[in-house]
Protein backbone atom coordinates (compact mmCIF):
# COMPACT_ATOMS: atom_id res chain seq x y z
CA UNK A 1 0.00 0.00 0.00
CA UNK A 2 1.28 3.46 -0.86
CA UNK A 3 1.53 5.93 1.97
CA UNK A 4 -1.00 8.24 0.35
CA UNK A 5 -3.60 5.44 0.30
CA UNK A 6 -4.20 5.85 4.02
CA UNK A 7 -6.12 9.05 3.34
CA UNK A 8 -8.56 7.62 0.77
CA UNK A 9 -11.04 6.10 3.24
CA UNK A 10 -10.82 8.89 5.86
CA UNK A 11 -13.62 11.41 5.38
CA UNK A 12 -11.72 14.24 7.03
CA UNK A 13 -13.68 17.04 5.36
CA UNK A 14 -17.31 16.18 4.58
CA UNK A 15 -19.84 18.40 2.83
CA UNK A 16 -21.67 18.69 6.15
CA UNK A 17 -18.82 19.98 8.29
CA UNK A 18 -17.56 22.23 5.47
CA UNK A 19 -21.01 23.88 5.33
CA UNK A 20 -21.10 24.34 9.10
CA UNK A 21 -17.66 26.00 9.21
CA UNK A 22 -18.61 28.17 6.25
CA UNK A 23 -21.40 29.81 8.27
CA UNK A 24 -19.15 30.91 11.15
CA UNK A 25 -17.51 34.26 11.73
CA UNK A 26 -14.06 33.99 13.34
CA UNK A 27 -13.64 31.13 15.78
CA UNK A 28 -10.96 29.61 18.04
CA UNK A 29 -10.37 25.89 17.83
CA UNK A 30 -8.32 23.02 19.23
CA UNK A 31 -6.85 19.97 17.51
CA UNK A 32 -6.77 16.84 19.67
CA UNK A 33 -5.08 13.48 19.40
CA UNK A 34 -7.73 10.72 19.10
CA UNK A 35 -5.63 8.28 21.15
CA UNK A 36 -5.64 10.30 24.38
CA UNK A 37 -7.76 13.44 23.76
CA UNK A 38 -4.74 15.66 24.47
CA UNK A 39 -4.78 19.08 22.78
CA UNK A 40 -1.79 19.57 20.50
CA UNK A 41 -2.71 22.75 18.65
CA UNK A 42 -4.70 25.94 19.28
CA UNK A 43 -5.65 28.19 16.39
CA UNK A 44 -8.08 30.80 15.14
CA UNK A 45 -9.70 31.33 11.76
CA UNK A 46 -12.88 31.44 9.77
CA UNK A 47 -14.64 29.30 7.19
CA UNK A 48 -12.73 26.01 6.73
CA UNK A 49 -9.47 27.08 8.40
CA UNK A 50 -9.74 24.35 11.03
CA UNK A 51 -9.35 21.69 8.32
CA UNK A 52 -6.30 23.25 6.63
CA UNK A 53 -3.78 21.65 8.98
CA UNK A 54 -4.64 18.14 7.84
CA UNK A 55 -4.32 19.18 4.21
CA UNK A 56 -0.94 20.74 5.02
CA UNK A 57 0.23 17.48 6.58
CA UNK A 58 -0.92 15.48 3.57
CA UNK A 59 1.04 17.78 1.25
CA UNK A 60 4.16 17.30 3.39
CA UNK A 61 3.93 13.50 3.55
CA UNK A 62 6.39 12.74 0.76
CA UNK A 63 8.53 15.88 1.03
CA UNK A 64 12.01 15.75 2.52
CA UNK A 65 11.98 19.26 4.02
CA UNK A 66 11.97 19.88 7.76
CA UNK A 67 8.45 19.49 9.13
CA UNK A 68 6.94 21.32 12.07
CA UNK A 69 6.01 19.44 15.24
CA UNK A 70 2.36 20.04 14.39
CA UNK A 71 2.69 18.41 10.95
CA UNK A 72 4.62 15.46 12.42
CA UNK A 73 1.86 14.96 15.01
CA UNK A 74 -0.92 14.99 12.41
CA UNK A 75 0.98 12.58 10.14
CA UNK A 76 1.48 10.17 13.04
CA UNK A 77 -2.29 10.19 13.61
CA UNK A 78 -3.14 9.66 9.95
CA UNK A 79 -0.53 6.94 9.46
CA UNK A 80 -2.18 5.16 12.39
CA UNK A 81 -5.41 5.26 10.32
CA UNK A 82 -7.10 7.56 12.80
CA UNK A 83 -8.55 11.05 12.50
CA UNK A 84 -7.63 14.31 14.17
CA UNK A 85 -10.34 15.52 16.53
CA UNK A 86 -11.56 19.06 15.89
CA UNK A 87 -13.13 21.14 18.66
CA UNK A 88 -14.51 24.67 18.29
CA UNK A 89 -13.78 26.48 21.57
CA UNK A 90 -15.69 29.66 20.74
CA UNK A 91 -17.35 30.91 17.56
CA UNK A 92 -19.10 34.07 16.36
CA UNK A 93 -16.05 36.20 17.24
CA UNK A 94 -14.54 39.32 15.71
CA UNK A 95 -11.00 38.87 14.37
CA UNK A 96 -9.55 40.84 17.29
CA UNK A 97 -11.49 38.81 19.86
CA UNK A 98 -10.34 35.60 18.19
CA UNK A 99 -6.70 36.75 18.40
CA UNK A 100 -7.13 37.53 22.09
CA UNK A 101 -8.76 34.22 22.95
CA UNK A 102 -6.25 32.22 20.88
CA UNK A 103 -3.38 34.00 22.63
CA UNK A 104 -4.86 33.43 26.07
CA UNK A 105 -5.34 29.71 25.41
CA UNK A 106 -1.79 29.24 24.05
CA UNK A 107 -0.18 31.20 26.88
CA UNK A 108 -2.22 29.38 29.53
CA UNK A 109 -1.62 25.86 28.20
CA UNK A 110 2.11 26.41 27.70
CA UNK A 111 2.73 28.08 31.08
CA UNK A 112 5.37 26.08 32.97
CA UNK A 113 4.03 27.34 36.28
CA UNK A 114 1.32 24.69 35.92
CA UNK A 115 1.26 21.05 34.83
CA UNK A 116 -1.03 20.59 31.86
CA UNK A 117 0.71 17.45 30.60
CA UNK A 118 -2.51 15.41 30.74
CA UNK A 119 -4.50 18.13 28.98
CA UNK A 120 -2.26 19.67 26.34
CA UNK A 121 1.10 19.27 24.64
CA UNK A 122 0.99 22.16 22.20
CA UNK A 123 2.91 22.05 18.92
CA UNK A 124 2.23 25.71 18.11
CA UNK A 125 5.33 27.47 16.76
CA UNK A 126 4.15 30.97 17.66
CA UNK A 127 3.17 32.09 21.11
CA UNK A 128 -0.10 33.82 21.83
CA UNK A 129 -0.96 37.03 19.99
CA UNK A 130 -0.79 39.73 22.67
CA UNK A 131 -0.13 43.43 22.64
CA UNK A 132 2.04 45.13 25.26
CA UNK A 133 -0.72 45.50 27.85
CA UNK A 134 -2.71 42.26 27.59
CA UNK A 135 -1.91 38.64 28.18
CA UNK A 136 -1.34 36.21 30.97
CA UNK A 137 0.17 37.38 34.27
CA UNK A 138 -0.15 36.76 37.98
CA UNK A 139 -2.02 39.18 40.21
CA UNK A 140 1.30 40.22 41.80
CA UNK A 141 2.70 41.01 38.34
CA UNK A 142 -0.40 43.05 37.55
CA UNK A 143 -0.03 45.10 40.73
CA UNK A 144 3.68 45.79 40.18
CA UNK A 145 3.11 46.77 36.56
CA UNK A 146 0.18 49.02 37.50
CA UNK A 147 2.42 50.93 39.93
CA UNK A 148 5.44 51.21 37.61
CA UNK A 149 6.82 54.63 36.63
CA UNK A 150 8.28 55.57 33.19
CA UNK A 151 11.88 54.58 32.49
CA UNK A 152 14.46 57.37 32.60
CA UNK A 153 16.53 56.94 29.44
CA UNK A 154 19.65 59.04 28.81
CA UNK A 155 20.32 60.52 25.37
CA UNK A 156 23.57 58.59 24.88
CA UNK A 157 22.21 55.15 25.87
CA UNK A 158 21.78 52.55 23.15
CA UNK A 159 19.02 50.25 24.34
CA UNK A 160 17.71 47.12 22.65
CA UNK A 161 14.33 46.17 24.13
CA UNK A 162 12.87 42.68 23.63
CA UNK A 163 9.29 41.80 24.49
CA UNK A 164 9.12 38.50 26.37
CA UNK A 165 5.32 38.36 26.58
CA UNK A 166 5.25 35.12 24.61
CA UNK A 167 8.11 33.33 26.37
CA UNK A 168 8.10 34.46 30.01
CA UNK A 169 5.74 31.83 31.40
CA UNK A 170 6.99 29.15 28.99
CA UNK A 171 10.40 29.37 30.68
CA UNK A 172 9.01 29.09 34.18
CA UNK A 173 9.22 32.87 34.70
CA UNK A 174 12.97 32.84 33.99
CA UNK A 175 13.59 36.30 32.52
CA UNK A 176 17.11 35.63 31.23
CA UNK A 177 16.09 32.41 29.48
CA UNK A 178 13.06 34.13 27.98
CA UNK A 179 14.99 37.10 26.59
CA UNK A 180 18.27 35.64 25.37
CA UNK A 181 17.05 33.38 22.54
CA UNK A 182 16.30 33.41 19.66
CA UNK A 183 15.52 36.46 17.56
CA UNK A 184 15.38 37.63 13.96
CA UNK A 185 17.40 40.84 14.24
CA UNK A 186 19.83 43.08 12.38
CA UNK A 187 22.90 41.67 14.12
CA UNK A 188 25.16 44.64 13.32
CA UNK A 189 22.61 47.02 14.77
CA UNK A 190 22.12 44.82 17.84
CA UNK A 191 25.86 44.73 18.51
CA UNK A 192 25.81 48.50 19.03
CA UNK A 193 23.49 48.22 22.02
CA UNK A 194 24.84 49.10 25.46
CA UNK A 195 22.08 47.16 27.18
CA UNK A 196 19.40 44.61 26.36
CA UNK A 197 16.12 45.12 28.18
CA UNK A 198 13.63 42.33 28.83
CA UNK A 199 10.14 43.84 28.63
CA UNK A 200 7.09 42.05 30.00
CA UNK A 201 3.66 43.63 29.53
CA UNK A 202 5.29 46.98 28.80
CA UNK A 203 7.55 46.99 31.89
CA UNK A 204 11.33 46.39 31.99
CA UNK A 205 11.88 43.26 34.11
CA UNK A 206 15.52 42.52 33.20
CA UNK A 207 18.61 44.52 32.21
CA UNK A 208 21.71 42.95 30.60
CA UNK A 209 25.15 44.19 29.53
CA UNK A 210 28.31 42.82 27.89
CA UNK A 211 26.27 40.88 25.33
CA UNK A 212 27.97 38.28 23.14
CA UNK A 213 25.83 37.49 20.10
CA UNK A 214 25.93 34.32 18.03
CA UNK A 215 23.71 32.39 15.66
CA UNK A 216 21.11 30.16 17.26
CA UNK A 217 20.84 26.51 16.27
CA UNK A 218 18.15 26.10 13.64
CA UNK A 219 16.53 22.94 12.31
CA UNK A 220 15.57 24.57 9.03
CA UNK A 221 18.68 25.90 7.29
CA UNK A 222 16.49 27.79 4.79
CA UNK A 223 14.79 29.88 7.48
CA UNK A 224 15.97 33.46 8.21
CA UNK A 225 18.90 33.56 10.63
CA UNK A 226 18.08 33.88 14.32
CA UNK A 227 20.46 35.10 17.01
CA UNK A 228 20.86 34.68 20.74
CA UNK A 229 23.22 36.12 23.32
CA UNK A 230 24.95 35.59 26.62
CA UNK A 231 25.29 38.56 28.97
CA UNK A 232 25.76 39.83 32.52
CA UNK A 233 22.69 40.94 34.45
CA UNK A 234 22.55 44.47 35.86
CA UNK A 235 21.16 44.36 39.41
CA UNK A 236 22.52 47.53 41.06
CA UNK A 237 23.56 51.07 40.20
CA UNK A 238 22.28 54.06 38.29
CA UNK A 239 21.12 52.15 35.18
CA UNK A 240 19.23 49.69 37.34
CA UNK A 241 17.54 52.47 39.34
CA UNK A 242 16.45 54.36 36.22
CA UNK A 243 15.22 51.37 34.21
CA UNK A 244 14.34 48.31 36.29
CA UNK A 245 10.61 47.74 36.71
CA UNK A 246 9.98 50.94 34.83
CA UNK A 247 7.62 51.42 31.88
CA UNK A 248 9.12 51.04 28.37
CA UNK A 249 7.21 53.89 26.73
CA UNK A 250 8.56 53.37 23.19
CA UNK A 251 6.45 50.24 22.73
CA UNK A 252 6.96 47.73 19.90
CA UNK A 253 5.91 47.46 16.28
CA UNK A 254 2.90 45.36 15.32
CA UNK A 255 3.94 41.76 15.89
CA UNK A 256 7.62 42.70 16.30
CA UNK A 257 9.18 41.87 19.69
CA UNK A 258 12.32 43.97 18.99
CA UNK A 259 12.68 47.73 19.49
CA UNK A 260 15.75 49.99 19.51
CA UNK A 261 15.97 53.54 20.87
CA UNK A 262 18.87 54.42 18.53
Amino acid sequence: MKKTDIFNDSALVTDENANVSGKMDYYVYALLSPQDNIIFYIGKGKNGRIMDHVEEAKRNLQKQNVRSDKVEKILSILLDKKQVKFVILRSGLSEQAAYQLEGMMIDFLTCKDYDFSKIAELKNIQSGHNDDTNGMMTFDDMQRIANAKPAQILDNEHLLAISINGSFFKTGRNVYKAVRSSWKIDIKHAQNANYVLAVFQGVIVGIYKNMKWYKANQLNSNAPARYEFTADEVTVGDVYNRLYYRIWELGFGNGNPIRYNY
